[in-house]
């Protein structure tokens, strides 16, 4: 969102293209949720001219068109890619489904049959990626 169009797109290859990571996690805002904080919390002299949370932000995704580049890099460079969303306001019922104030691609890369060699033939095993889900009460004292 603070990257243009343009310098992202060089960006994505460079990391999923040249570093080749095993994992890489990216989010970005996501821009149907902009309805919910407009609603819920007034904050429309917060949004910049063009309807976006940050003065900085070029750009905010719709989910699809975040899942269309992510799919996109993750096919073009033989990665994984699942989607997830972080922060749902309590009662954010706008009257239609606009996922979560956050989107999330998670890029998985399998692992090359040298990687595994070296990986079987050392004491050194590669981070775990594990599930993690948090409940916030609103109701508990801040």
């Amino acid at each position: 969102d603070p990257l243009a169009p343009a310098p992202l797109a060089a960006v994505g290859a460079a990391i999923l293209g040249a570093l080749r990571p095993r994992l890489l996690v990216v989010s970005t805002p996501n821009r149907e949720y902009n309805a919910v904080l407009l609603g819920l919390m007034g904050v429309s002299a917060r949004l910049n001219e063009r309807g976006l949370r940050d003065i900085d932000h070029r750009f905010e995704w719709t989910r699809s068109e975040f899942e269309a580049w992510a799919r996109e890099l993750a096919d073009q460079f033989a990665y994984k890619v699942d989607f997830h969303g972080v922060g749902r306001a309590p009662g954010d019922d706008v009257g239609e489904d606009v996922g979560s104030a956050t989107q999330i691609a998670v890029f998985a890369r399998e692992l090359t049959e040298e990687e595994q060699a070296s990986r079987r033939s050392s004491d050194t095993a590669l981070p775990v990626h594990p599930e993690l889900s948090v409940t916030w009460d609103s109701s508990a004292e801040p």
